[in-house]
């Protein structure tokens, strides 16, 4: 079995993980693995090691019998996104402190248990899995697995800072079970589905619409009506549908989007939480839009001018930051 180098999380920000995959798409199109008794190398730390290289990096406990034993993954990528198919036997694990120090980047994570059963346990919640169910992770709370009869199942890791794009706020989903009643979560199960069974053909040129649509389709699911337990904030929903509408409006301010809503800024900041700011919503929400038109044919100062950058050098720093890639370096990459 040949694991690859680095573990999902080794690279530092999605877009320079789409860059680094012009070079390894033929390679990383074909991430399926399989282990098997008799195993002369160690079955126990094979198995650590090819959870870890395709779910993050995670410590085996305990394999219930080894003699019986099996596993298997396939991972497939969708630019910054990452789905893996798992089925294995009974064992346990968790991530601490040395494994969330060895993932660099920060991820949620879709499980849906398609067969089979298991425990997760993340902070406070333990939840128990069974077919259909589907349970978000944070890579950067502490976590543990049991797994308790044959599983099979489905992870679609997504970089927080891809959320971030729509919105959506990794706070509500910390180890939280999604309503599989939800129509939403409904449309997310069978959309996963249907891209795991199609992506091996998908044209590279339709990636990044289909990389966008799935992240949307998520952002929607994990609005808190589809997590058990929890509420909704009107004005935080009130304030990103009035942004999504004006981003290329020149006063776009928190001051204007309180006006529009009807609530004070004071209001509108509460309703944000700690996380994140207004500002930086606006902000990441044009940024992304713009990302989407680099290697369009217009040029990086009219793109930068369109969505409201003041010009193309602020422009040029501030995606730098966002993706770690320059707009130019991204532009050249959509032009392959």
């Amino acid at each position: 079995m040949n694991l690859r180098r680095k573990t999902l999380g080794s690279v530092r920000t999605p877009l320079a993980r789409v860059v680094e995959m012009e070079f390894t798409m033929d390679d990383a199109v074909n991430d399926d693995w399989s282990l098997a008794p008799p195993d002369p190398d160690g079955l126990h730390s094979r198995w650590e090691r090819m959870l870890s290289d395709t779910h993050l990096p995670w410590r085996v406990d305990e394999i219930t019998d080894s003699d019986t034993f099996q596993a298997s993954t396939r991972r497939r990528y969708l630019a910054d996104l990452v789905i893996v198919e798992c089925e294995c036997g009974p064992s346990t694990g968790h991530r601490g402190r040395y494994e969330i120090e060895n993932t660099d980047d920060e991820y949620l994570v879709v499980l849906m248990t398609l067969s089979g059963s298991e425990v997760v346990c993340q902070g406070d919640r333990e939840s128990q899995l069974h077919r259909g169910s589907i349970v978000v992770w944070d890579s950067t709370q502490p976590a543990k697995f049991r797994v308790n009869e044959t599983l099979i199942k489905r992870s679609l890791f997504v970089p927080k800072s891809a959320l971030g794009e729509y919105g959506a706020r990794g706070e509500l989903s910390h180890g939280v079970v999604l309503d599989s009643q939800s129509p939403s979560v409904q449309l997310l199960h069978g959309y996963l589905h249907s891209l795991s069974r199609t992506i091996d053909g998908l044209p590279l040129a339709s990636i990044p619409a289909t990389r966008n649509a799935t992240i949307e389709l998520l952002a929607a699911t994990l609005n808190p009506e589809s997590i058990l337990g929890l509420g909704t904030d009107s004005t935080r929903v009130l304030a990103e549908q009035h942004i999504d509408r004006n981003l290329r409006d020149v006063n776009l301010t928190p001051h204007s989007v309180a006006q529009a809503i009807g609530v004070s800024v004071r209001s509108l900041h509460r309703s944000f939480g700690n996380n994140e700011t207004v500002s930086s919503l606006i902000r990441t929400r044009r940024l992304a839009r713009a990302r989407d038109e680099l290697g369009r044919g217009d040029s990086i100062a009219t793109i930068a001018t369109r969505w409201r950058f003041s010009d193309a050098s602020h422009f040029s720093r501030l995606f730098k930051a966002m993706y770690d890639i320059t707009p130019s370096e991204f532009s050249a990459m959509s032009y392959r």
